[in-house]
């Protein structure tokens, strides 16, 4: 029993008339004989009878009438359903974001993207690098800040900027430091990690290890929150983006000096689609997060150095 063959047969059924069947579904009426005599064929029964004013239904055709008519019924609202969800998925964004970044363009890039695309919903996945990446791979965000390049797979990557570790902490402490910060004064320090972010922690360890050093005094705790309570309230120093304490550092409450070694640097790319893969609204968007993160490179902010800048 197939689609067509259906189609044919209920038309046919609902107009007791093959030619009024073949003007709806504008083929020809031979054709539309020939898809019920098929179906005929593949049910083992007749379904129709012929005379001088169209046709009849025989029993067996009434009851494949009813399904045929249900079963098309069926399928038009599942079109009509999955539409709703097509329509509504085309004006949806999905952006996996750091949470320093996040930090410092959230609030910026939904108040431009209100205005200038009503409608448009922004949604976000906050999260450490490896986190968002894993994300991104499942195909379940559009656009990621990242610093992992993975050619693997088919992919826009726009570098951004380079994004540098700080040591952050209560002001009278951070200011007694020389700036930049050797690697090795982190030894001793009073640390709070995030246990979720293993990358920046191996990093330090590693080279520290190379100096024949190591973190004396570090804990880890399992939330961005818990983390900066323990540097605002002055308890424990944290090493991250300059932006992961923007609000603090600019209200005085917190400090933040540079560390002076080359792996304390990532350079973070925007990724997408390929071009010509995009849709017009997530263009739109990529456009504002250029123009947005482009004016605070060019302003120095967050410590963030252009793309092209060596070290």
């Amino acid at each position: 029993m197939k689609f067509k063959q259906l189609v044919c047969f209920a038309t046919a059924a609902r107009e007791n008339s093959l030619t009024r069947a073949s003007s709806i579904l504008k083929i020809s009426q031979p054709a539309v004989g020939m898809q019920i005599r098929s179906l005929e064929t593949s049910c083992g029964v007749k379904l129709i009878k012929r005379h001088s004013r169209g046709i009849t239904l025989t029993p067996a055709g009434r009851i494949l009438a009813q399904r045929a008519g249900e079963i098309l019924d069926l399928l038009d609202t599942t079109e009509k359903e999955i539409a709703q969800f097509r329509d509504s998925e085309s004006n949806i964004v999905r952006l996996g974001i750091t949470p320093s970044i996040g930090q410092v363009l959230i609030s910026g890039l939904l108040e431009m993207s209100n205005t200038l695309y009503p409608g448009l919903k922004l949604l976000f996945e906050q999260g450490f690098v490896d986190d968002i990446q894993k994300v991104w791979e499942r195909a379940e965000i559009d656009l990621i800040f990242t610093n992992r390049i993975d050619k693997s797979h088919a992919a826009e990557m726009i570098p951004l900027f380079w994004e540098h570790f700080y040591l952050l902490g209560k002001p009278e402490f951070i200011r007694t430091l020389p700036d930049p910060l050797p690697v090795s004064l982190l030894a001793d320090l009073p640390l709070v990690f995030d246990g979720r972010e293993v990358t920046l922690l191996t990093m330090l360890t590693k080279e520290l290890r190379r100096q024949g050093m190591q973190i004396n005094d570090k804990i880890e705790v399992p939330s961005h929150s818990i983390r900066k309570e323990y540097v605002i309230k002055g308890l424990r120093c944290c090493i991250a983006p300059y932006a992961f304490l923007i609000n603090q550092v600019e209200c005085g409450e917190c400090a933040a000096v540079a560390i002076d070694h080359p792996s304390a640097r990532r350079l973070m790319h925007l990724v997408g689609p390929v071009s010509g893969n995009n849709r017009s609204t997530m263009v739109g968007i990529k456009d504002l997060i250029l123009i947005m993160v482009r004016d605070h490179v060019a302003n120095g902010n967050y410590g963030w150095s252009s793309p092209d800048a060596s070290f």
